[in-house]
């Protein structure tokens, strides 16, 4: 027999994009897109020891401020061929 118990969880209603401020609601797949970078500051670093850096981008805001240095490929889950269907799409507009 299984019992059981009643539990509160957060969950992530919204995002915003800390560059374009554009907010997604969760149940929107650009939701899905978005790059969120959270870690502390080790020993020596520029932000300062032990401070908490954090950043939320829309996937157009990775591409506009990181694209040229971005490594894209094929994932090993992919169902089609991304060199050409999203590389190439994606150098076309930077």
């Amino acid at each position: 027999m299984k019992k059981f118990k009643r539990k509160t969880v957060e969950v992530i209603k919204s995002i915003t994009c800390d560059r374009c401020e554009l907010e997604v609601d969760a149940e929107d797949i650009e939701f899905s897109e978005f790059t969120s970078i959270d870690y502390r500051g080790g020993y020596n670093s520029i932000f300062g020891d032990g401070c908490d850096i954090s950043i939320d981008l829309c996937q157009h805001c990775v591409k506009k401020t990181l694209g040229k240095w971005l490594s894209v490929g094929e994932s090993h889950y992919a169902l089609k061929d991304c060199a050409d269907l999203i590389l190439g799409k994606f150098n076309e507009k930077k």
